[in-house]
């Protein structure tokens, strides 16, 4: 599945008690892209999460005025969020309402670059009825030293800037680390099959829906519905209801996911049926196994 983003500045927010590698890496940016003429770069170093938070609401009020943002975050991560400066807490859920802002601003092409420990699990709290929350997310998926973080980012960036192709970036990224394939890129359009089959495998098939069937039966029955109609016809109907309806809630969810519904040219990116991601989530469930 093929990611198709674009940019026009870079961010870095920098929440570090005893580091400033964020500051060293935008002087980084700001030299190669002067020299090729490319994006530009700007550093937040805000310390507590309040103020975190609304460097993201700058972002987003740049990015209603034109700006195509990658967002680059220097903390400290687990897999539950981040911890900024001043030792507060920010949860990846808190995270991911303000980075969907910017995306829905930016039209569905924010990147968000995690120098973090464990970065890769904001992953986890992609929801596939709600706006996608990036375009594109790269990070790590176990802790890190933070040395390591801004050598390998300093590649990433070098290449990313040299030849403005994401895979060679991001082979880049991993090729620079001591360990193999240490950082993650979750495409939102990936995320969405990940996240829409596994909804569809838990209540749309098998025992899950046959258990959705009886629970609209009993409602229908408790409410002195289709009372004169044999059982196993009124099961036959709500079931032909279940699986009519299918199709119109994948298209629903995916256009509000992918942002078609408010930018409808975004539908040439990525277009597919729901019997399409059904053999998507498959095939990746099949690789998991082997």
């Amino acid at each position: 599945m093929k990611t198709i983003a674009t940019f026009n500045k870079i961010y870095i927010i920098e929440s570090l008690r005893e580091m400033h590698s964020g500051k060293r890496l935008e002087d980084a940016i700001f030299w190669k892209g002067l020299a090729i003429g490319g994006p530009t770069c700007q550093l937040f170093q805000p310390r507590g999460s309040a103020e975190f938070l609304f460097v993201l609401e700058d972002i987003r009020r740049d990015a209603e005025a034109g700006i195509y943002p990658i967002i680059h975050i220097e903390a400290h991560g687990s897999k539950d969020g981040l911890e900024v400066a001043s030792g507060a807490f920010i949860a990846w859920d808190a995270l991911r309402e303000r980075l969907t802002a910017v995306n829905v601003a930016c039209r569905n092409n924010l990147l968000v670059t995690m120098a973090a420990c464990e970065g890769a699990h904001l992953f986890q709290v992609v929801k596939p009825t709600e706006r996608a929350p990036f375009c594109g997310l790269i990070g790590p998926k176990k802790e890190i030293a933070a040395g390591e973080l801004e050598s390998d980012y300093s590649a990433f960036y070098s290449e990313l800037l040299q030849s403005f192709d994401g895979n060679r970036a991001i082979e880049k990224l991993n090729n620079n680390s001591q360990e193999k394939n240490r950082y993650l890129f979750f495409g939102c359009n990936y995320l969405f099959v990940l996240a829409y089959g596994r909804y569809h495998t838990t209540l749309c098939a098998g025992s899950a829906l046959r258990q959705r069937i009886e629970k609209v039966v009993s409602d229908a029955r408790a409410r002195g519905l289709m009372e004169n109609m044999p059982l196993k016809e009124v099961r036959r109907l709500v079931k032909q209801h279940l699986v009519d309806m299918q199709e119109p809630y994948f298209e629903k969810y995916k256009a509000h996911f992918m942002m078609i519904d408010l930018y409808p040219y975004l539908r040439e990116r990525w277009d597919p049926t729901l019997d399409a991601v059904r053999e998507m989530y498959e095939s990746i469930e099949r690789q998991r196994r082997f």
